[in-house]
């Protein structure tokens, strides 16, 4: 993960320095949505639920313009995400919610196909600063890197006011926890990842 640090600073480095020549604004972000928790491969089974919860973020926004069809924003901030786990759903009242709170990066790359649409995507790299995750510790490995990195997604609708709504999409790549299961029928012998996705109605002013 130190390779993922050193990446992102090196980005971040290079956008400040080269904001100083181009139409540099910036801004505050923030935005409501769903996050919910995914396990590769078991996902689909009557054994198992994951239901959504409600999560949210904010953000600084630093955002520059390279030409009229393309630019890079920067996001730096905090965001609530996690989900709702359950066993047996129908028979037990076995489930909790899980929240898990980031401080993200998120560098973006922008496209405007027109004046008042962007589409950005880009990389994530989010530090997992809180939880109540230490439940799963039961049945999976405890979170020993913090560090994730991940994608981030989305559209924008431009306004003739310093004002903007969109939806965005984030992933992580890098799994929050795994689990390991040494009998179980076809998955005997097989390392079930945990991962979080989430997606947001966001809402940004640039001053």
């Amino acid at each position: 993960m130190k390779k993922y640090v050193i990446a992102f600073a090196l980005m971040v480095s290079g956008v400040f320095t080269f904001a100083q020549s181009t139409n540099f604004t910036y801004g505050i972000s923030g935005g409501v949505g769903i996050s919910q928790l995914q396990f590769s491969q078991i996902d689909d089974l009557p054994f198992y639920s994951n239901d959504p919860i409600v999560g949210y973020q904010v953000s600084a926004l630093l955002d520059y313009r390279v030409g009229e069809s393309w630019g890079i924003s920067v996001e730096p901030g905090y965001a609530r995400r996690g989900g709702q786990l359950g066993i047996l759903p129908g028979m037990t009242n076995l489930n909790t919610r899980i929240k898990l709170d980031y401080v993200r990066l998120p560098i973006l790359f922008s496209l405007y196909p027109r004046e008042y649409v962007s589409i950005s995507v880009g990389p994530e790299l989010s530090y997992l600063a809180d939880s109540n995750i230490d439940f799963l510790n039961m049945i999976a490995s405890p979170i020993e890197n913090k560090f994730s990195l991940g994608v981030s997604a989305g559209v924008d609708f431009h306004f003739d006011a310093p004002v903007s709504i969109g939806v965005q999409y984030n992933r992580n790549l890098t799994p929050l926890s795994s689990l390991n299961i040494n009998e179980f029928g076809p998955f005997s012998g097989t390392k079930i990842n945990l991962y979080n996705q989430n997606i947001s109605l966001v809402a940004r002013i640039t001053i």
